[in-house]
């Protein structure tokens, strides 16, 4: 905890420093950015009770210019976002420890009956007009098992003609002509009819392989979780809008497909304990891909009775294929919603209902079985979100969110565990509670709020122990998948000054019933290797940005969590693994407009060692234990603007500038396993270099 009371004693001074620091300099009010696509409706983030955060366009594109892995452009610029592991998958990277909740405009990326980890590679980035990032949970978008929310919101029609391209190249120097790889974006956007304007999308990616600093080839899948090296992705967004004085209505349709071209089987190095390619053995099988397809409808009416109405009807179907298996995910969400307003505006009342139905598959690519066949979850959760503005300087919201799970699973055969071979009496399982959030944001004056909130969570994680049962009926199985209730606790405080921007947060999570995967602490196993436990999540966020001058600006943030939960086994508290836990990360940036047209931009990431365990008698670690050896990156980017942007600009990137030799701290959790046959972690990619040129005309 001493991390945590050095950070209290900044928040106390930053208070005291505050007041004083705006009486000297003229103060500028914190800019009015609003998230939409969560809320329904423009809600201005300095009303919200916690930490909140909107990407914009600009450090979207930015970012893409160095990597064009969001996961990269999540551990750079969301400090609660773990480091990436430059695979397709997101196992092991966590929101404040726990999992994320992925949307885009709205419309849930997430596989709640099993968990895929793949809601990272749903959409290309050249799609998007900002990345919205809440920490906790709302009664308006539940988040029960998660430590927050990400929704993707795409780009947006405009009233004239425009257009955008993009074309990219980029390759490992290490390596040779295999690293090759290129992209090409082209969007269109303007009026269709009267009233009428439209949007289309379409990104097309090529990617090499990846080798090692030192010019290794990688494994195109490192982990048998799915990469992205050696394939193809390809992006299609539509969007059609109608807008007059009383009535919005948006329609878009999306299809994302992205494969991974497996070459060689993978192998543990009998000398390093790397993950390696196996010369020796060609791959024979069917590539890791995702295919996802999405429709969407959102209709909103102005001054119907009183207030404004909305409905959103989305359909999706996400396939996420693994090496030999697949998880299917075919959904429907109907949400309708009113909002009312006082006269005065300083009354808001959101209040309606997500009803959603959701059938999921988990079975082997080949049809020869199936562990989750045929789940259908269904959910209707009525909520009302109240938002009162006391007067100039205070504001609060409360809000109740009442939600029901019901998951029909019909009679199967099970496929593994004690029971393998019988048949399973299907049925019904049932979860129902009604949660809660309240906060509080103080304006100290027009360039600085305090804020605090408390926020509940119900939901069921996940159904994997469905897939090993040790009951002969799925009524019996529901003892063994309790739902998941999280008591969330945040206070900190946000500031914007003419030069100087900064935040802190500090957050405390405690969870009834929460999983993670791993050994029991008596080196048993658990079914299905998943742990339920009570647990306590806590830490802290703290970002500063600073304009030195016109030309240079500079920044950073830094980011801590620890985590414990009840062991059973042994009576006591013991820490979360690496699946929940990352060890401290910094990040830190220096931007210099060196001319009207040209600019760089120098950022650094570095992660902390973390070693929480004990090593066991015999040598080695349980599950997902080992420790984690930090390490730093450095990326440069510099972007030269042709003819003032007229002809577009060039941007040449170089990330792993220094060509650091280390593993990604996701990998690490098992390598120094006490079972050899599965103690590995595998190589991070070497330099890379990326050059771009982009034109918006």
């Amino acid at each position: 905890m001493p991390t945590i009371n050095r950070l209290s004693a900044a928040i106390a001074v930053a208070l005291i420093c505050s007041p004083a620091l705006a009486a000297e300099k003229q103060n500028q009010a914190i800019e009015e950015i609003v998230i939409t696509g969560i809320s329904g409706t423009e809600m201005p983030l300095s009303s919200i009770p916690g930490a909140a955060q909107v990407i914009e366009k600009a450090e979207i594109s930015e970012q893409l210019n160095i990597s064009q892995d969001i996961a990269d452009l999540m551990a750079n610029l969301v400090p609660a976002y773990s480091p990436s592991n430059q695979l397709a998958s997101n196992f092991g990277q966590t929101f404040r420890g726990k999992k994320t909740v992925v949307l885009i405009d709205g419309a849930l990326q997430t596989t709640p009956i099993r968990n895929a980890s793949r809601e990272f590679m749903t959409i290309a980035p050249e799609a998007l007009e900002t990345i919205e990032v809440i920490h906790g949970a709302s009664a308006l978008y539940g988040n029960g098992y998660a430590g927050g929310v990400v929704n993707f919101v795409t780009r947006k029609a405009s009233d004239s003609l425009e257009a955008w391209t993009s074309v990219g190249m980029n390759m490992q120097p290490q390596g040779d002509e295999e690293t090759f790889g290129w992209s090409l974006n082209q969007g269109v956007s303007g009026p269709l009819a009267e009233n009428w304007t439209y949007l289309a999308n379409l990104n097309f990616k090529n990617t090499g392989k990846f080798v090692d600093a030192n010019g290794n080839v990688l494994p195109e899948d490192q982990s048998g979780q799915g990469g992205y090296a050696n394939g193809n992705q390809y992006d299609v967004l539509l969007k059609l809008g109608y807008e007059d004085k009383l009535n919005t209505l948006n329609l878009s349709m999306h299809n994302y497909h992205m494969t991974n071209g497996l070459t060689y089987e993978r192998m543990i190095d009998p000398v390093t304990g790397l993950t390696v390619i196996d010369t020796s053995a060609p791959y024979t099988g069917e590539d890791p891909s995702n295919d996802v397809m999405s429709a969407s409808a959102k209709w909103v009416r102005k001054e119907l009775l009183g207030q404004t109405f909305s409905l959103q009807v989305s359909l999706g179907d996400n396939t996420y294929n693994y090496a030999t298996t697949a998880v299917n995910s075919e959904k429907i969400k109907i949400v309708p919603r009113f909002i009312f307003e006082n006269p005065q505006e300083t009354l808001r009342v959101i209040y309606g209902v997500d009803f959603e139905k959701d059938t999921t598959t988990q079975k082997y690519r080949d049809d020869s079985a199936c562990w989750i066949c045929d789940v259908t979850k269904t959910q209707v959760s009525p909520y009302v979100q109240v938002s009162y503005e006391f007067n100039s300087k205070l504001e609060g919201q409360a809000g109740l969110r009442n939600e029901n799970y019901s998951y029909d699973i019909p009679t199967f055969t099970a496929v593994r565990g004690t029971l393998n071979g019988e048949e399973i009496t299907g049925g019904t399982l049932d979860y129902s509670d009604t949660v809660l959030n309240a906060g509080l944001v103080y304006h100290v004056n027009d360039a600085l709020d305090i804020f605090g909130g408390y926020s509940e969570g119900y939901a069921v994680d996940d159904l994997r122990r469905m897939r090993g049962p040790i009951e002969s009926s799925v009524e019996a199985m529901q003892q063994h998948v309790p739902a998941t209730r999280s008591h969330n606790y945040e206070i900190g405080l946000r500031s914007q000054y003419q030069e100087l921007n900064y935040s802190l947060a500090l957050f405390q999570t405690n969870t009834d019933d929460a999983t993670h995967y791993g050994q029991n602490s008596d080196g048993s196993y658990p079914l299905e290797f998943l742990i339920y436990a009570d647990e306590k999540i806590h830490g802290l966020e703290a970002t500063v940005d600073y304009a030195l001058n016109d030309v240079w600006t500079a920044g950073a943030s830094y980011a801590y969590a620890e985590g414990e939960y009840r062991d059973e086994t042994s009576g006591g508290d013991r820490s979360l693994n690496g699946t929940r836990i990352t060890p401290e990360k910094y990040t830190a940036y220096f931007d210099t407009q060196w001319s009207e047209d040209f600019s760089s931009r120098l950022q650094i990431l570095k992660v902390s060692d973390r070693n929480m365990f004990n090593e066991l008698e015999g040598g080695g670690y349980y599950y997902y234990e080992s420790p984690i050896e930090g390490y730093m990156t450095l990326d440069a980017l510099f972007s030269y603007n042709l003819m003032q942007k007229r002809a577009g600009t060039l941007s040449l990137s170089i990330r792993n500038l220094l060509n650091k030799d280390y593993s990604p701290a996701s990998s690490q959790v098992n390598k120094e396993n006490a079972r050899a046959s599965v103690a590995t972690s595998y190589k991070a990619q070497g330099r890379a270099i990326s050059l771009k040129w982009s034109i918006e005309y």
